[in-house]
């Protein structure tokens, strides 16, 4: 096979690649207004992500996994959108920050694995998961956990400073609490 030959201008370098990744915020939104994606949005900047994917569960999929009862699917969404709108100014440059409104459409519970299996088929990688800490316990006890905390890393927020799940301290390399910022 020859070679191929290409003329570059005199002192050029190769562009540097960035290694950015998707951010898949999993979580229910009931209480997050402009100022928890504002963090988000700033956590994301920090880190260098170049996609800020939000995905807000339906309520059935909250019931399943024994959260408390949350408001309906699309009223959070909408207060969600609002919320997107008005922190806009934290979105990092060059980042993208998306609603992905699947779990609506389908109307009923989803499972943490198929969701985010359906998160990682659209998206590029590599993938870092943020979510509340009473849900990231819950997904600690599926047996599923195992196989995508070595597919994905996973940022808890915020911190309790409670008990936590034997599969986390396995996998403590793995996953992190999301910090203040400074």
């Amino acid at each position: 096979m020859a070679k191929e030959n290409r003329q570059v201008p005199f002192g050029y370098e190769p562009p540097q690649e960035v290694k950015t990744g998707t951010l898949l915020v999993y979580g229910d939104f009931a209480d997050t207004g402009a100022a928890g994606l504002a963090e988000i949005y700033r956590f994301a900047g920090q880190r260098g992500f170049d996609r800020i994917v939000l995905y807000p569960i339906h309520e059935e999929t909250a019931r399943r996994m024994g959260l408390p009862p949350l408001p309906p699917y699309y009223r959070r969404v909408q207060e969600l959108e609002g919320a997107m709108e008005e922190a806009e100014a934290y979105l990092p440059a060059g980042a993208r920050a998306l609603l992905d409104q699947w779990e609506g459409k389908r109307k009923k519970y989803t499972p943490v694995d198929t969701a985010l299996a359906f998160l990682t088929e659209k998206h590029r990688g590599p993938f870092f998961v943020w979510m509340p800490e009473a849900l990231a316990l819950k997904w600690a006890g599926y047996e599923s956990f195992k196989e995508w905390i070595r597919k994905l890393r996973l940022i808890v927020a915020p911190p309790s400073g409670g008990a936590r799940h034997p599969a986390l301290e396995q996998f403590s390399h793995r996953w992190e609490y999301a910090r203040p910022l400074e």
